[in-house]
């Protein structure tokens, strides 16, 4: 391990990070049975080779270390990471636009990029860029080999891909996942619904798909109404892996029996660099019905769930937003970085499977960002799904927030109900009884109006439903000391 020098900034270093680093728990089993002592020497270990990296390497973070007067050297034990700053998306996004197109955390010369990456913009506040190097680019592809591995993939297992390839981390990882663990990986995504099921699904008989919940529903529907029962068209199925979005346990349960195979759920961010976490063997629903865990990846990164009004760790069972520090990352690296995602901590040891590695509750990773505030009420969007698609007739939904002519907070939400939902009185009925539901449990009154058939958009990666329109709305009324009329 190199030791630099704080005072020395402008030195040299060529820091050679181990290769094999880069492999997980798929060629290195010791992984998944050392202790929770072992894991979290290796942590420190690389925490501080990381730290002196950066220092080194990036403009951007010797000046972040120098304001609050730290220096590698000074890393002690994990908790010191604490003294550094917690970073911010808004600070990633100032960074590239005063240095473009990375910004001056880039650690590497432009010969060494090998792959641009771009997240999904999901919070509508830009793009981040990342650079990935060749070993960023295997490690990313190794995590996803690791997590496929545990939920069930073999040489020469179907693995049918639903994601579009893009610039996005999560179906390029996907991608080279399926290929490092020796799966016979088909990429359908340009497909529509109904040639992925005929063509593909019913021709190559998969073993293991991945896809959104969102999605999964989707086949599901088309299935049915095109005549087909999914353990019978495709008995090879054992393994059907989801992410991207929470989901209720009811529903859950009920795509299991459906398909005949078990959930698996995983966790992925492009600033972790690869799948950040995902079930153990036992799956999404635990035996006795209740939620499983998804295990970290906390080889190649350090977590911390702090609460976000206090930014103290939380305790085990408790909420709060997940922060990560990469390990190894050679390209953009991240030291403390704000995900926004809304998680509940799980303890290593309260899963059976013995792994060291702490975990998160299944299926119910949101958005800090996607909260919605209306009439001061909180509203969570995976609450409004919860409720929405407790009725088995409806099969999507879109919301929007918005400003009408007297200056009023609205919400409207258009309900796209299945070809099998009855008769226009027993759809009224079911919008009634979902609308008084909502009232009740978001303290929020929404207007529910059915859409008609096939309308809606149908999400094959990240689930958007909600749109919010009250600036928009607010441009169009002036308001006055008598009260509001429209301009």
């Amino acid at each position: 391990m190199y030791s630099v020098d704080c005072r020395q900034s402008s030195k040299n270093t060529d820091f050679r990070l181990d290769p094999a680093y880069s492999m997980l728990s798929t060629l290195y089993p010791k992984l998944d049975t050392a202790n929770r002592a072992v894991l979290e020497q290796v942590q420190f270990e690389r925490l501080r080779s990381q730290l002196e990296y950066v220092y080194a390497r990036s403009p951007f973070y010797r000046q972040r270390f120098q304001q609050v007067g730290f220096c590698p050297d000074d890393l002690r034990e994990l908790a010191d990471l604490r003294r550094l700053p917690l970073l911010s998306k808004p600070e990633l996004l100032a960074d590239q636009q005063n240095a473009p197109p990375y910004g001056e955390r880039l650690c590497v010369p432009s010969d060494k990029i090998r792959m641009l990456i771009l997240t999904s913009g999901t919070s509508g506040i830009g793009q981040e860029a990342y650079a990935m190097t060749r070993m960023d680019i295997e490690y990313g592809g190794s995590a996803w080999a690791n997590w496929f591995y545990r939920c069930g993939v073999r040489k020469g297992d179907r693995l049918l891909l639903t994601w579009p390839l893009g610039t996005n981390s999560g179906p390029q990882g996907a991608f080279l996942g399926g290929y490092k663990v020796g799966a016979n990986v088909l990429p359908i995504a340009p497909y529509d619904s109904e040639t992925k099921i005929r063509t593909y699904m019913q021709r190559f008989d998969p073993v293991a798909i991945l896809a959104t919940p969102a999605y999964l529903s989707h086949l599901t529907i088309l299935c049915e109404e095109q005549g087909l029962d999914p353990k019978a068209s495709f008995p090879s199925l054992r393994i059907i892996m989801i992410a991207t979005e929470a989901y209720p346990v009811s529903w859950a349960q009920k795509i299991q029996a459906i398909w005949g195979a078990r959930i698996h759920e995983l966790y992925g961010n492009t600033q972790h660099g690869g799948l950040a976490a995902g079930t153990c063997e036992a799956g999404t629903i635990t035996e006795q019905g209740s939620r499983g865990c998804l295990h970290m990846d906390e080889w190649s990164c350090l977590y911390e769930v702090l609460d976000p009004e206090t930014q103290e760790p939380v305790e085990p069972g408790s909420e709060g937003e997940l922060v990560l520090t990469n390990l190894f990352r050679e390209g953009s690296p991240l030291v403390r970085f704000r995900t926004k995602d809304r998680v509940r901590l799980v303890p290593y040891h309260a899963c059976s499977c013995g792994r060291p590695t702490n975990a998160i509750e299944a299926g119910t990773i949101a958005r800090y960002d996607d909260m919605i505030k209306i009439r001061t009420q909180n509203v969570w969007p995976e609450a409004v799904d919860a409720t929405i698609f407790a009725y088995p007739e409806v099969e999507e939904y879109q919301a929007r927030v918005y400003v009408d002519e007297y200056g009023k907070e609205q919400v409207e939400i258009k309900v796209e109900f299945r070809a099998s939902a009855g008769e226009a009185d027993a759809r009224q009925r079911i919008l009634e009884l979902a609308a008084a539901e909502l009232r009740r449990n978001a303290g929020v009154s929404m207007c529910l109006v059915e859409a008609s058939a096939g309308s809606l958009e149908r999400f094959v990666f990240k689930t958007r439903r909600w749109t919010d329109e009250r600036n928009k709305g607010l441009e169009r009324v002036l308001h006055t000391a008598g009260g509001t009329r429209k301009e």
